[in-house]
């Protein structure tokens, strides 16, 4: 019976320490992410954007996406970024840093983000960091809806 014990104890351990480690691997969608990773918005306008496909991997493609900084950050009301431009949540792009995300999505979500993008009234949030290789890598990406500006 104790050896039962010990065996359900330990596996019962494991479990809860692997939900604990999944759990903090995932970021809330409005949380910012751990290791250097920090939110970045990007709102669309016709053609502003150049997205490039720089790698196919088998369903997936790596895309650039290639902004403009805005001259406004947003802290909190993102309709301060100037249309077809990306700032950082909490102040603007300087000029030593690179002007380029590189992602993974789908091709339906790659569609979706060129759609997005096109519009003033929409938004993207990325979550980046730097890596001293001209651009920005990202940890996860997302639609980030907004209200309508009144």
């Amino acid at each position: 019976m104790t050896r039962h014990f010990c065996k359900t104890l330990c596996l019962t351990g494991i479990v809860l320490l692997y939900c604990a480690t999944n759990a903090q691997a995932q970021p809330a969608a409005n949380e910012q992410p751990s290791n250097g990773y920090f939110k970045m918005i990007c709102r669309g306008a016709d053609s502003a954007f150049r997205i490039v496909d720089l790698e196919r991997r088998f369903i997936n493609v790596k895309l650039g996406l290639n902004f403009s900084p805005s001259t406004t950050a947003p802290r909190g009301d993102v309709w301060k970024i100037d249309p077809g431009t990306c700032s950082w949540d909490d102040r603007t792009v300087n000029d030593n840093e690179p002007k380029q995300i590189q992602f993974i999505a789908s091709t339906p979500q790659a569609q979706k983000i060129r759609a997005v993008l096109n519009s003033p009234d929409q938004f993207w949030q990325f979550y980046v960091r730097l890596t001293n290789y001209g651009y920005f890598e990202t940890r996860s990406n997302n639609h980030l809806r907004v209200r309508p500006q009144r």
